[in-house]
């Protein structure tokens, strides 16, 4: 748990796993990133490629940076087998992991794993408290409304630590309220950085419940971000993305929407995906939606916008890259966005 109020002015960034760069070209990526300042290179995970591998790459290729799951969904692997991939992680990184747990997109867990996403809450809770037994050297007996283990085994290696923070992310008022009781930290997803205090209201709750100081859990949520000069094609690239997400994919993404106040927006983009038109999905998306939501546009701009970032309480933003990004790009990116 975090003891004392997270410094602001943090930057991290975000690899993406379904991205067509290079094993190589990952690692100049990390590596630029670690010149740089960021202070931390996270990685997820959904039809891609495995957010392990990559950070396994990442951590053997750099000195300083941290490495971070965002997120490691909870139906991806088993608690026990969560536990120790984190030791091993922090043991390959030597102390450098953030292990950031979540239920994902819960599309994905039935469409790709194959798993009922039932009681998504309840399992990260028990999740979490299984990953964190492990680490601290317990046998394993727990007795929990999803997860029954009888004890016969304890992890049979130490990491360097015997705590590895867990961030928790989330989209949804439930899950966020469980990263403000139980996370080291908050990684909210999709966050409206004009008006992140709508999404904060939950999880400050959640803090206040477990008797926490929200102002002493960092919070960092993913941003998605393009510094370019065809600025009006990098926001057709958000407009498709956001609306895959609000449109094709989990309920919690179109609701989340209307927390923010594009409710309108939400249903057209949700109506023109149901009905097979996703150019009219993109296109529903609006002009200050791509605002709220994103980082694009000059230096100067991006620069402002992260400044909002930090100003809305987002300690540490995770600068997410579009898989379209020309390299060249994600290098311009990566250079005005790196801390000062």
């Amino acid at each position: 748990m975090t003891s004392s109020r997270p410094r602001t002015g943090r930057v991290a960034i975000a690899l993406g796993s379904r991205n067509v760069q290079s094993n190589e070209e990952i690692i100049k990526l990390a590596q630029a990133a670690e010149s740089l300042g960021y202070e931390a290179a996270f990685s997820g995970e959904s039809w891609g490629r495995d957010l392990v591998t990559i950070l396994t790459m990442v951590a053997l290729n750099t000195k300083r940076i941290k490495i971070g799951t965002s997120i490691a969904g909870v139906w991806a692997r088993t608690p026990a087998l969560m536990a120790q991939t984190a030791a091993s992680l922090d043991s390959i990184s030597g102390g450098r992991l953030i292990l950031g747990l979540g239920t994902g997109n819960l599309s994905l867990v039935q469409g790709w794993h194959g798993e009922p996403a039932s009681r998504p809450t309840r399992r990260t809770r028990e999740y979490v408290e299984i990953v964190r037994m492990i680490l601290r050297g317990e046998r394993l007996k727990y007795d929990g409304q999803i997860f029954k283990i009888d004890g016969q085994f304890q992890l049979a290696f130490r990491g360097p630590r015997d705590h590895i923070p867990i961030y928790i992310g989330s989209a949804g008022p439930k899950m966020t309220e469980l990263a403000g009781e139980i996370g080291d930290g908050w990684m909210p997803t999709h966050s409206d950085i004009f008006q992140f205090h709508v999404m904060k209201e939950d999880f400050v709750k959640g803090c206040r419940r477990a008797g926490r100081d929200p102002d002493t859990i960092d919070v960092i949520p993913s941003i998605p971000a393009w510094v370019t000069d065809d600025v009006e094609f990098a926001r057709s690239k958000f407009r498709e993305h956001r609306a895959m997400y609000v449109g094709g994919l989990s309920d919690r993404y179109y609701q989340l929407m209307g927390r923010f106040g594009f409710k309108d927006e939400a249903e057209r983009i949700r109506a023109a995906w149901a009905g097979g038109d996703r150019k009219a999905a993109a296109a529903a998306v609006s002009d200050a939606m791509v605002d709220h939501f994103s980082i694009i546009g000059t230096p100067e701009h991006c620069r402002k916008q992260l400044e909002a970032c930090w100003a809305a309480g987002m300690h540490m933003p995770r600068i997410s890259m579009f898989e379209s990004m020309p390299t060249k790009d994600m290098y311009r990116t990566l250079e005005a966005l790196a801390p000062r």
